[in-house]
């Protein structure tokens, strides 16, 4: 009898499983636009998406005056600032309807930095004050009583007091800190309006304070944004973070991070994680250590960045896009609205529950009225060069939906025949189920075609290969 060469000898099947599982990111590179996808493809098989159904945002039903300037949420109110033939006019609007007047301010095209201050009538006796609630505006330096029957908009100071130039500004230890150039400010304790600083004479902890920061920093340059995270007040440059300690006047800055953000509209906090954007890279910094989360999005420009936090979820709007992008924290995954409005995004913010977008075209869309919607997305082909071997003997996928969804998966050879594979609906609410099918495909350059409708959510899908060692 001949022997055949060893090397020419079957070699026994084995066994595998490929698990593509996770789904932390949305990788556009691939072609990709978004977890409610609409006819979408070339989606990375290794890195797909959560597909989680959100409808468009859908339009306030009102267009402001003028050229858009910059939105935002202050309590029960929607605060819009437009530039009407180079005068700025604020709009308020409470339960959907606006209030309009002309400011007495020189800046016209400048996005507002918008605070909620709450004075108490007497700081020295805890007891027997009440707290009045303000919207402060900057750089105007005007305020909203929020305590108001009517809303109206006049200037913080009456003029006896002199209020230093801020650009940005937050709220924290009843103070109101303010950046402008290089320069940090911090009010006196519990008046907005206050700003003396300590002299040889009178110091105080409740005195303002302020500082340039290039003397004990290593970073010089001047400040972007700044806000309040983890109990301390967080000033970006550029390249650079810096972090306020001390709870009372006068106050220390300290370095905190290597990296920086670009414009204070691009920061936003959600779920204990704050995140923000440089010109090429978006950064979720968790109060230890600071993570890159933009290579998925796959753009290398992200000037004029806009972000807003909403129902968990991080709201980044890319110019260069002309996309608005999710990122959930508790999943690590991206994703993408879909187009919605005319033009482009002038401005966003959020209430904690919904998220509002200002339009170029002065039009305001919310996510209030989003809802369930049908999905559609084309896992890229598995060709013998990615995937190895062509065999599968198996598909399962985990998922979670709530009532009223469906899911159906095909099967799309080379030639474009598409077979069905497996379908799946829901009759309850939160139903979280593993689906698994046989799979062999014959072609083996195939795609997965995914269609869904309704609450959806894909956490984890796995591929039993057949795997010879021969490959």
């Amino acid at each position: 009898m001949t022997c055949m060469p060893k090397s020419h000898l079957p070699r026994p099947a084995t066994k595998s499983l490929l698990r593509i599982s996770g789904f932390s990111s949305l990788d556009r590179r691939s072609g990709a636009i978004g977890p409610v996808l609409s006819e979408a493809s070339g989606i990375d098989p290794a890195r797909l998406p959560e597909l989680v159904s959100a409808q468009a945002p859908a339009s306030l039903g009102l267009t402001l005056l003028g050229t858009p300037v910059s939105l935002h949420s202050i309590g029960a109110l929607l605060i819009a600032f437009t530039n009407y033939f180079g005068a700025p006019f604020c709009t308020i609007i409470r339960d959907g309807v606006p209030h309009t007047s002309m400011l007495n301010s020189p800046y016209t095209d400048v996005p507002r930095s918008v605070v909620r201050f709450n004075q108490y009538s007497d700081p020295n006796d805890p007891l027997s004050g009440v707290y009045r609630h303000y919207a402060l505006v900057f750089p105007d330096a005007l305020c909203i009583d929020l305590d108001a029957t009517t809303p109206s908009i006049s200037p913080l100071s009456d003029g006896s007091a002199s209020l230093p130039s801020i650009q940005q500004a937050c709220v924290h230890l009843s103070r109101i800190f303010g950046i402008d150039g290089d320069r940090l400010y911090a009010s006196a304790f519990n008046d907005p309006t206050d700003w003396d600083l300590d002299t040889a004479s009178d110091t105080g902890a409740a005195n303002a304070w302020a500082t340039t920061v290039q003397s004990n920093t290593r970073a010089t340059g001047d400040f972007t944004a700044l806000t309040v995270f983890d109990g301390h007040v967080h000033c970006f440059k550029e390249g650079f973070c810096h972090i306020v300690n001390n709870t009372r006047n006068p106050f220390r800055v300290a370095d905190l991070l290597s990296v920086g953000a670009a414009d204070a509209r691009s920061l936003a906090e959600v779920d204990g994680k704050l995140f923000f954007a440089d010109h090429r890279q978006v950064y979720c910094y968790n109060g230890s250590e600071v993570l890159p989360i933009g290579d998925p999005l796959a753009i290398d420009n992200m000037d004029g960045a806009l972000a807003a936090a909403a129902a968990g979820l991080y709201y980044l709007y890319l110019p260069t896009a002309g996309r608005v992008f999710t990122y959930s924290p508790a999943t690590g995954s991206w994703g993408a609205l879909p187009p919605f409005g005319t033009g482009a995004v002038v401005s966003l913010c959020g209430d904690g529950q919904h998220c509002w977008f200002l339009m170029e075209n002065g039009e305001i869309f919310s996510t209030e009225q989003s809802g369930s919607t049908a999905f559609s997305c084309t896992a890229a082909p598995f060709t013998p060069g990615e995937i190895r071997p062509y065999r599968l003997s198996r598909i399962a996928l985990l998922l979670t939906a709530g009532e009223g969804a469906s899911l159906s998966l095909s099967v799309r050879d080379s030639s474009g025949r598409l077979s069905p594979l497996l379908s799946f609906s829901a009759d309850s609410d939160a139903t979280r189920t593993v689906i698994s099918k046989p799979f062999t495909p014959a072609d083996p350059c195939f795609s997965l075609q995914f269609s869904g409708e309704g609450p959806l959510c894909i956490h984890r899908m796995e591929l039993s290969v057949l795997q010879s060692e021969d490959d």
